[in-house]
């Protein structure tokens, strides 16, 4: 379920420093833009920097003093690497990556989408046109004002250098009344920007992405639509990409006597100077190539799904994404200890070893943009960002079918397992699914309509958060009541979570609710989130973590009444999810994968698996329990007549008659995470903790 965690454990609370985060290894991927290389350093430009000292084998993020967000371009001028970011400038690294100094003086736009070497000094660009540095990034000084002829339309893309000649690629604009382009296509100055010329004769598209010298002075454009090359400095362009199928062509790099042609589908190569060209992997298609570097014989493509090495001229790849985690996860789901993450971009992974390492499940999937997931025995539910549907998989991930037969909207945006039952809410309804995802069946015609953002399951009820209201079932989702219309806000109810005996609800812009009787009434927990988005929340006893949007974790220890931060060693503030197992809990974040942190370091240690017994007669094992409880009843000298499990509400969940036997089992692998009371006969009753 999106952003729910339904997990409640008894707790012992003591005052204690917080340890740090941890990262997890993984899940590794995510868009790499740009790749640099230099000796056995290869420094890899994504949401941050990650370096490699062993040809890709194995990454680390190397981000001291960078800031959050994406990184586009990275040269290495002699010892000096430096990275251009998307909206906070130039940083400057003297130690291979392990601090970095920021370096804009002069820079009048701190968005950075190239740099290059131009002999011994630096050139970039920006939304304000182009900069040179004399003295490695100390001082900046614009060479491309509009006296000069200068005119980027939307922007510059891409720089390439010939001797004293710069040529910028920029996005130029076509008017569709008549075909017409505006801007410049491809600008050239051979004075240092004191005056520059549009070259764009023959150039069919002026949306340039891409630009390459080639080893024999030949310069290669790649635009929106299509390949062209130049003989003559620019000054004449003709069309060249016979047998490229995708025509974005986003990078450009030679390797001896062969051109490379990274595209928004795949990568293609040519060995006659760019007349013909060939697919190079059909593995990489649906991929995008987003940059191409060489180093001696092994080629490094940076891609939507990370980075990937051939060693071979491009016969072969394979992924090399080790340590480099960059992925953004939307949801998890939890299966004894299996945890599967599933994101934005990257797919769906599986940890089997408690997140030290991830495995892909996306074969035949073809949407990779996961943004919620729900389980059931063997079967997972995957919803897709946006309209992007629904797909089940009954072998665990191993395959994927689609299962939108029934909904009137492919616009997922959670999912909900209670028994045999699972329910999605759409843009356009509830709906409830008896044979897994094989049909579905709108719940209730009068909810047809509305948008159900958010799904909550605790015992036999069910709490959806529409954009008109809270709805609740109390009977598996056979009946609906509006019971509040107070929460809706700017854009939904947003989170549930259930904690014993209350159900806790993060909005978007109200803060932090509780209510005690089924959603009926909510209190305002705390105004520290009253200028906070959260889009997380897990409950444990009375402790409640909250992920914020942009402002990190937060813990509370005393049901809400005060907060503290929680985030060292975590830096990425925005945390998408949460989940437990064992001691642990895991935080899924927009930018950098899992991290994994231990209760007992946050002062909250979980109840350990034991052994139980109601007045030392009858054994219930194991406690917690995860699929099923057990209970020995040959102590006792009279068999219950009854053995019944309530939830934390109150609810029976199960309930057993005319005992025979002296040992039975509870099936509750079907049963929430959550805190049950057992009562057998008039034995007595005792607590028994459900976590899967």
């Amino acid at each position: 379920m999106k952003h729910l965690l339904l997990f409640s454990i008894l707790i012992i609370s003591f005052s204690a420093s917080f340890s740090q985060w941890q990262q997890t290894n993984g899940p590794a991927g995510g868009p790499v833009i740009c790749i640099a290389i230099s000796g056995e350093n290869i420094f890899a430009g994504t949401s941050g920097v990650f370096l490699s000292t062993n040809s890709g084998n194995y990454w680390r993020a190397v981000n001291s003093g960078l800031p959050r967000g994406s990184v586009p371009s990275i040269i290495i001028k002699d010892n000096k690497i430096f990275a251009g970011t998307d909206g906070k400038g130039i940083y400057l690294s003297t130690n291979n990556g392990y601090s970095w100094s920021e370096k804009d003086t002069g820079l009048t736009d701190l968005y950075v989408s190239s740099i290059i070497k131009y002999g011994n000094n630096i050139l970039t660009t920006n939304y304000d046109g182009v900069f040179l540095s004399t003295d490695d990034g100390e001082i900046w000084k614009s060479i491309s004002s509009q006296d000069s002829g200068y005119d980027d339309g939307f922007g510059p893309n891409c720089l390439a250098v010939k001797g004293n000649k710069i040529f910028v690629g920029v996005d130029g604009f076509q008017d569709l009344h008549n075909n017409k382009w505006h801007g410049s296509g491809i600008l050239l100055t051979t004075d240092d920007g004191v005056s520059w010329k549009a070259v764009n004769n023959g150039l069919g598209n002026w949306k340039v992405k891409s630009l390459l010298i080639t080893n024999d002075d030949k310069i290669i454009a790649g635009t929106e639509d299509g390949l062209y090359l130049s003989t003559d400095d620019g000054e004449n362009w003709s069309r060249s990409d016979s047998g490229i199928s995708s025509f974005v062509i986003l990078s450009l790099a030679e390797k001896s006597n062969q051109l490379l042609a990274g595209t928004g589908n795949g990568i293609f190569v040519s060995s006659n100077e760019g007349i013909s060209w060939t697919e190079l992997n059909p593995d990489f298609k649906n991929t995008v190539i987003y940059c191409i570097s060489i180093d001696g014989t092994n080629i490094f493509v940076g891609t939507d799904k990370g980075i990937f090495k051939s060693v071979d001229n491009g016969l072969t790849w394979e992924a090399t994404n080790s340590g480099l985690a960059n992925t953004y996860i939307f949801e998890f789901a939890t299966r004894g200890n299996d945890i599967y993450a599933g994101g934005y971009g990257d797919g769906l992974f599986i940890s089997t070893d408690f997140g030290d390492s991830w495995t892909s499940l996306n074969k035949g999937l073809p949407n990779i943009n996961i943004y919620n997931l729900a389980i059931d025995d063997s079967t997972l539910y995957a919803g897709m960002w946006m309209s992007g549907g629904l797909y089940v998989s009954t072998n665990l991930g191993e395959s994927w079918t689609n299962a939108t037969n029934g909904l009137t909207s492919n616009w997922v945006n959670d999912l909900a397992v209670l028994g045999n039952k699972v329910f999605a809410g759409t843009n356009r309804g509830l709906f409830v699914s008896t044979d897994k995802g094989n049909k579905w069946i709108v719940v209730d015609s009068n909810l047809s309509n509305w948008k159900f953002r958010n799904l909550g399951i605790y015992g036999n009820n069910i709490i959806a958060g529409s954009g008109y209201g809270i709805y609740l079932s109390t009977d598996g989702g056979e009946k609906w009541n509006l019971v509040d219309s107070s929460m809706v806000d700017d854009y939904l109810t947003t989170i549930f979570a259930s904690g014993p005996d209350r159900i806790y609800a993060g909005t978007m812009s109200k803060g932090l609710f509780y209510s005690t009787n089924n959603g009926r009434n909510w209190t305002s927990i705390n105004n520290i989130f009253s200028d906070k988005y959260i889009i997380s929340l897990a409950v444990f006893g009375d402790n409640i973590f909250a992920g914020t949007y942009g402002d990190g974790i937060y813990l509370s220890k005393n049901r809400g009444e005060s907060w503290v931060t929680a985030n060292s060693g975590i830096y990425d503030p925005y945390t998408e999810c949460f989940t437990i197992i064992g001691d642990y809990i895991y935080a899924g974040t927009a930018v950098y994968g899992v991290f994994k942190a231990k209760l007992s370091d946050f002062g909250i240690i979980s109840v350990e698996e034991k052994q139980s017994s109601i007045n030392n007669e009858i054994n219930i094992s194991p406690n917690p329990a995860d699929d099923f409880i057990f209970i020995n009843f040959e102590n006792t000298a009279r068999i219950p007549d009854f053995t019944r499990l309530y939830d934390g509400f109150g609810n029976v969940v199960y309930e057993k008659r005319y005992i025979n036997e002296n040992y039975m089992k509870i099936n509750t692998s079907k049963f929430s995470s959550g805190l049950y009371f057992l009562q057998v006969g008039s034995v007595g009753m005792r607590k028994v903790l459900v976590v899967h």
